[in-house]
């Protein structure tokens, strides 16, 4: 339903209420003290995750089409509005290939960037430590093995003042603790 409200209407005045539902879910659910209220959060935040997802979607549709040379696709019926039939997903995965084809990974990231439409690209493994959101964010970290040396690693995101997060130990080498393990297991029966 909200899709096509912000068909008709436009899509900020869609978004921005949702958001603002949202954020009053939020406020709800951390000062709830019945579940009443817990219900009440719960149903504001399914209202308004469908306006968002539905209305930002179409938005998403809106500018893509236009970046990737197909204006027309804010008319097409396969991907517009609430009335999307699941039976047309082989030619809207054929559509969705030529449009995502038609720009490279950093233009459309400049496309969604100049939109405010959050975009990150799918990383091969072997770049992503190259990447500077995860480099900055310690996603991936090095860390010495005692015996296989430098290795990669996840890191760890999150950063508290008073009690830092810290690799403790890396992944055992093969047979390390056989030992431990079938003695756990016998000790079990």
């Amino acid at each position: 339903m909200s899709g096509v409200v912000s068909d008709r209407l436009g899509r900020k005045p869609v978004l921005l209420p949702a958001l603002a539902l949202a954020l009053a879910a939020c406020a709800i659910f951390a000062t709830a003290t019945t579940v009443v209220a817990l219900i009440v959060a719960r149903l504001f935040t399914g209202i308004a995750v469908g306006a968002v997802v539905s209305a930002g979607m179409a938005a998403v549709t809106d500018v893509a089409g236009t970046a990737a040379g197909r204006p027309d696709l804010a008319e097409d019926p396969r991907v517009s509005g609430d009335a999307i039939d699941s039976t047309d997903h082989e030619d809207l995965a054929a559509l969705l290939e030529t449009c995502a084809a038609a720009l490279t990974t950093e233009e459309w990231a400049e496309v969604c960037a100049k939109h405010s439409i959050p975009m990150a690209p799918v990383l091969e493994l072997d770049r992503a430590h190259d990447d500077p959101y995860v480099r900055d964010g310690h996603l991936l970290d090095t860390a010495e093995h005692p015996t296989e040396g430098t290795v990669r690693t996840i890191g760890i995101p999150l950063r508290f003042s008073a009690t830092p997060g810290s690799i403790r130990r890396l992944a055992p080498v093969a047979g390390q603790d056989t030992e431990d393990v079938l003695a756990e297991l016998d000790a079990a029966r």
